[in-house]
């Protein structure tokens, strides 16, 4: 009865961690995209997203100690404040973390890379999000 028990109790271990793809994506957001390898080094500057009838200003900053930390600035006339500010973390294929809306809220955000580019993924109500698809600003521009 006993090895029974630790079969059963195996089976269910291996099933549960079989169940979800492994991948840089959590609630949540949808298991369903594929990401393509991100390369933490060439993102710390100025981005540039056009959306919900705006433009979104990114600056992004890696942290000096070499661990792929991150503190992400945006500025939209999409967002209440005009402006936001949160921290990123490296979980393989993507960068996660928070913006901070107000002092008694937060949103969770993603940069990842897809076939389409390098994207801002925001956290909307409930399970919804929205994508800003971000591109480099240049010097000067």
């Amino acid at each position: 009865m006993k090895h029974f028990f630790l079969i059963i109790l195996s089976l269910f271990f291996t099933a549960g961690s079989l169940a979800h793809p492994g991948g840089p994506i959590t609630p949540p957001w949808p298991l369903s995209i594929s990401t393509a390898p991100l390369d933490i080094e060439t993102l710390p500057g100025e981005w540039v997203a056009y959306s919900h009838n705006t433009i979104w200003f990114l600056q992004i900053e890696l942290n000096a100690n070499g661990r792929g930390l991150a503190a992400i600035h945006i500025q939209s006339n999409a967002i209440r404040n005009h402006k936001v500010d949160g921290w990123l973390a490296p979980d393989q294929n993507a960068l996660i973390g928070e913006i901070l809306v107000d002092e008694n809220r937060s949103q969770k955000i993603m940069i990842f890379k897809d076939k389409d580019g390098t994207k801002l993924r925001i956290a909307a109500g409930g399970n919804g999000y929205y994508d800003l698809k971000l591109y480099k600003r240049e010097k000067g521009k």
